[in-house]
C-alpha cells in the first residue's frame, strides 16, 4: 500500500497532467495487490484517493494533445472502474454487478 500511495503522491507533487503514468502505474498496482477487493476502511480510504484521482485524470481527454486519444481515454475509464469495482466487497456480488449496468460493460470487457 506505501508504495502505491507513494506513486499518488509523487502524481500530485508534480502537479503536472502530463505524468498521467505514474498514476496510471499506481492503479495497476492497486488493482494486482486487491484481485479480490479491499478488505478492511485503510485499503478501502486508499482505493477511494485513487478512484478520485482517476475521476480527475478522466478529464485529460479534454486537452488538445490527447483529445483523439482513444485507447488512453478507454485505459482509464477501465482501470477506474475496475478500482471501483475492488473497492465494494466482494460480499456485495450483486452490488459489483450494478456497476457493470451503470457504466454499460461486462465484466470481460473490464480486463
Amino acid at each position: 500500500m506505501n508504495s502505491i500511495n507513494e506513486k499518488i503522491e509523487k502524481f500530485h507533487s508534480l502537479n503536472d497532467i502530463h505524468q498521467y503514468r505514474i498514476l496510471l502505474d499506481a492503479t495497476d498496482e492497486f488493482i494486482s495487490s486487491f484481485p479480490n477487493g479491499v478488505l478492511n476502511d485503510k485499503e478501502l480510504d486508499l482505493g477511494i484517493k485513487l478512484f478520485k484521482d482517476l475521476i480527475g485524470l478522466s478529464y485529460i481527454n479534454s486537452l488538445r494533445e490527447y483529445e483523439h486519444d482513444h485507447k488512453l481515454y478507454r485505459e482509464i475509464l477501465q482501470k477506474k472502474i475496475r478500482v471501483f469495482k475492488l473497492c465494494i466487497p466482494e460480499t456485495h456480488e450483486k452490488l459489483r454487478g450494478l456497476t457493470e449496468m451503470l457504466v454499460g460493460m461486462k465484466e470481460n470487457e473490464l480486463g
